[in-house]
């Protein structure tokens, strides 16, 4: 079978990036450059938090947002998952 026949008209693919349970790195930020979609972990909100994520190895939403910032991505998504027993 032709490849049309799979996948039809030919068209740009996207490029999405996710990350999660780390602290920023700049190899994380060289892994999201110029994504369609960075999927990023942001534990807190709070600016005062920030020793708190240092601790516990997660970022703030101002972390993610610079990452993503200096990625030069085009869409950023905050996430985070939370076990709760």
């Amino acid at each position: 079978m032709s490849r049309r026949w799979y996948s039809g008209k030919a068209r740009k693919g996207l490029k999405v990036t996710y990350c999660t349970d780390s602290r920023p790195l700049d190899t994380i930020v060289n892994a999201a450059k110029e994504s369609d979609l960075f999927i990023c972990e942001g534990m807190y909100a709070e600016k005062e938090k920030l020793n708190k994520a240092k601790q516990y190895k997660h970022m703030t939403f101002y972390e993610a947002a610079d990452m993503a910032k200096r990625a030069e991505v085009k869409e950023l998504w905050l996430t985070h998952f939370l076990r709760l027993w």
